[in-house]
């Protein structure tokens, strides 16, 4: 959580970008710069005290850039569509590489297209140390099993055909608050449909935020539950979802919402319970204006 709001970094840091004219995209800037440095002081460390050949590092990002507000969160996911809190591409292709002295020489260097989702590394993880990941307390209580995929023999070169063809696309009606956990869409080869109410559906530009000040929260769009009103994209040639292809294909439009709504069925939702104002102002009001624990604080 280095690079997220609210935006800080040792001044040294800012310096380095003391060209950059928006205060957000310099700050931003400097944020991952600095990730960069840790990770490198990290790496050196590992190699100096002779661990780097059993280092596998697997360095992901959980969702795209946050483009709301005005860009005052200070990312961009340009040309893709949308960001963080949205699902356009923006919102959910996120970077991702692998590295380190346990990654076999041929695979260093090279670039993976095939599907992999966060919820893999767990599973991955478990199955490079030999330990099965199945959750059997989970189990025992009903919930349901894991959704990752071993992506070792993948990203290993052992196998050049990936165990996962489709990702699910999470959503909430509304984000924050406690409620029922939807699918809004689903990947699944090449092709990508969404349902339900799109923010952020709007692309920013090279250079974002810039003088226009548009709120890309307020840009949306629906998407549909038929072909004329749905929204249905080829990711691969159309990365950027300029060009709805639900009404030239509606056989597939039908053939991937019916296995969203199979999916609906069975999502896990969880109580989430309900908001308490109190909390919040306990885990924010405790420790001189950071969040901090809150469960064995007093009043």
């Amino acid at each position: 959580h280095v690079v997220h709001t609210p935006l800080d970094v040792p001044k040294a840091y800012i310096d380095k970008f003391s060209w950059m004219k928006n205060h957000a995209r310099r700050y931003y800037h400097a944020m991952v710069n600095y990730l960069d440095s840790m990770v490198g002081d990290v790496v050196q460390l590992l190699k100096a005290r002779g661990m780097w050949d059993d280092t596998l590092i697997v360095f992901s990002a959980d969702n795209g850039g946050p483009i709301y507000d005005s860009g005052s969160a200070g990312a961009n996911n340009w040309p893709l569509k949308g960001g963080k809190r949205s699902n356009w591409e923006g919102g959910i292709r996120a970077n991702a590489f692998v590295t380190g002295g346990y990654l076999p020489q041929e695979r260093r260097g090279q670039m993976e297209t095939s599907l992999i989702s966060i919820a893999d590394w767990y599973t991955t993880f478990c199955a490079i140390a030999g330990v099965d990941p199945t959750d059997h307390a989970a189990a025992a209580a009903g919930l349901p099993p894991i959704d990752g995929y071993n992506m070792w023999p993948l990203i290993s070169g052992a196998n050049t055909t990936a165990p996962r063809n489709e990702v699910p696309i999470g959503d909430s009606p509304q984000p924050h608050i406690p409620c029922q956990t939807l699918v809004g869409g689903l990947i699944q080869g090449e092709h990508k449909i969404l349902v339900g109410e799109l923010h952020q559906s709007c692309w920013t530009g090279p250079d974002w935020p810039n003088k226009t000040r548009v709120n890309p929260n307020n840009k949306i769009e629906m998407c549909g539950t038929s072909p004329d009103t749905g929204c249905l994209f080829n990711i691969k040639t159309d990365p950027t979802e300029h060009f709805n292809i639900a009404k030239e294909k509606p056989t597939l439009w039908h053939q991937l919402y019916k296995r969203v709504q199979e999916l609906q069925q069975g999502v896990y939702s969880p109580d989430r319970g309900t908001i308490q104002k109190e909390c919040c102002n306990k885990a924010l009001g405790s420790y001189g204006g950071f969040w901090g624990p809150f469960m064995h604080l007093e009043g």
